[in-house]
């Protein structure tokens, strides 16, 4: 860890006066003193948010409001949610282990991924290192800065950080501004594989690759956090279910093209048996394609597959009921799936009896399912709860995801503005931003991505539709579906940065927003 110079200064402060048993009253810096997150009631809440928003530094905002008072928080505030399945080191002693961290987390975690690479977070000194599972580009071992985390470690979700480049020049160095940002355009923005685990680790062990530890079963790792959808997918006496095997190998299913990770499907049995048997998780995003089928496209043209794991049996859940939980509205058809409320699932888990497997698996869905109306303003935090399979068209995307977000990125401020369906030579993007009568951007809108993502790339169809788009009007563009966001830059292959819009933060739309507005990109040379 001596590789790198990174400050060990305190990143959480709590406000004078306030408890010191939790983070109730806290305000949480970058290394640098940037505001980036606070959980502050009452009028200086308004405020603190504004600063987040704005990119502003904890000195600053303190120097603008002196009554504002804060002390360092040197202790470990354990605030993280912990994880259910405990994380064993030797016979009587248990690992602290979570199932996310933010911005008020202290002190050194190893993340595991399902990819098998380990990620090593110093976060009081601000510090990088992975242990991967393949070697890649010469990085892994070495320590490296962390110039921000643009989305947090969590079980069953990705996360992102940017790094620092290694050779950041030194204090006093004089570099200009054009070299600046071609080091910082050419550090490392990693976005990892799925997480599946989050230890709390030693500064030798961080020092030393982090620490191996037993391997994990893969229903405690999906079934670790509630899902987001619910969904009931047909079966057939065709598709036999042996739980055992299915666990321990997945199954490869049909699925709707907005399905999530984590999220649980009903399986539902059709003629002779007629009712749901087995209760599953989304292993994997959905693909359109089957990738262990030759010519799958050109068989399947429509149809999309996920991989499922997690299986467990049911007592069986009859038509009849089924119909019953829907409020008596339930038509059953086609392959791809069907979206299933939350208190439908709630009521199917009364109707079961309890068992620890089962239970851990049939959760309730955390996503709303309720749409607001059309045009209807909404905040960051209520469109990030929007369930991705209340979405049945294209065109909800666009109204709920696609819009607000348009919203958010031109910020009423004049000229800025965004129109539908403005003709671009022969092209038609589904929306162009625009500055004045210049085009800065184009965006592109689908119900679920046709598209595979290999390693840091994205092939399918979709893709080159949006690169095409690019290139044609010299811009960048935004891919959006009803889970993602991919950023393109114009003729580059490779997604600038891939968002979950569940866990999309301040910083990250800030981030959107100087991809579409480069003028807003700044690069900060007095540190």
């Amino acid at each position: 860890m001596d590789e790198i110079e990174t400050p060990a200064e305190p990143t959480v402060w709590r406000l004078r006066g306030s408890s010191a048993k939790g983070t109730l009253d806290c305000i949480a810096t970058d290394w640098w003193g940037l505001v980036i997150a606070h959980n502050v009631h009452g009028e200086l809440s308004t405020v603190l948010s504004a600063a987040v928003n704005d990119g502003r530094r904890l000195p600053d905002l303190l120097a603008e409001y002196p009554e504002v008072m804060v002390d360092p928080v040197l202790d470990d505030l354990s605030h993280e949610p912990l994880s259910p399945v405990p994380t064993a080191v030797t016979p009587g002693q248990v690992r602290r282990s979570v199932l996310a961290l933010d911005p008020f987390s202290t002190g050194l975690w190893q993340v595991e991924t399902i990819s098998g690479s380990r990620h090593i977070l110093d976060l009081a000194g601000g510090g990088y290192r992975r242990i991967s599972d393949v070697s890649y580009g010469g990085m892994d071992e070495d320590w490296y800065g962390i110039e921000s985390i643009h989305e947090w470690p969590a079980v069953n979700a990705t996360f992102t950080v940017q790094l620092f480049p290694k050779d950041l020049p030194q204090e006093g160095e004089d570099v200009d501004e054009v070299t600046l940002r071609a080091l910082f355009d050419e550090a490392p923005f990693l976005t990892t594989a799925f997480v599946t685990r989050i230890v709390q680790i030693t500064y030798d062990e961080a020092d030393s690759g982090g620490v191996d530890l037993p391997p994990l079963d893969g229903v405690d790792v999906l079934a670790a956090t509630p899902p987001r959808n619910a969904w009931l997918l047909m079966a057939s006496d065709d598709s036999p279910i042996d739980v055992s095997d299915m666990n321990q190998y997945g199954a490869l299913w049909t699925s709707p093209k907005h399905v999530e990770r984590g999220d649980l499907a009903l399986m539902y049995y059709i003629d002779p048996h007629k009712a749901v048997l087995y209760a599953a998780r989304v292993e994997s995003p959905p693909t359109y394609a089957d990738p262990d089928a030759e010519d799958a496209r050109a068989k399947w043209p429509h149809q999309w597959w996920s991989w499922l794991s997690a299986f467990v049996a049911l007592d069986p859940v009859p038509h009849t009921k089924l119909m019953e939980y829907f409020g008596g509205q339930l038509v059953m058809r086609g392959k791809g799936g069907r979206y299933v409320p939350p208190w439908v699932v709630t009521q199917l888990l009364l109707d079961q009896p309890s068992e620890p497997t089962k239970d851990l698996v049939l959760q309730v869905p955390s996503g709303n399912p309720e749409l607001p109306d059309v045009g209807q303003a909404l905040t960051l935090a209520a469109w990030k709860e929007l369930a991705a399979g209340a979405f049945r068209f294209e065109a909800d995307v666009e109204h709920y995801v696609v819009e607000p977000l348009l919203n958010w990125l031109v910020n009423g401020m004049d000229p800025r503005r965004w129109t539908s369906k403005a003709p671009l030579g022969s092209l038609v993007p589904d929306y162009s931003i625009f500055i004045g009568d210049v085009l800065a951007a184009v965006v592109e809108v689908k119900l679920g991505i046709r598209g595979i993502r290999q390693g840091n790339s994205w092939v399918g169809p979709d893709l080159d539709q949006v690169r095409k788009y690019c290139t044609a009007g010299g811009v960048p563009g935004l891919l959006v579906d009803s889970n993602r966001i991919l950023l393109f830059d114009a003729g580059d292959p490779v997604p600038v940065a891939v968002f979950e819009r569940s866990r999309l933060t301040p910083l990250q739309l800030s981030m959107i927003r100087g991809h579409v507005f480069p003028d807003e990109r700044k690069v900060d040379s007095s540190d």
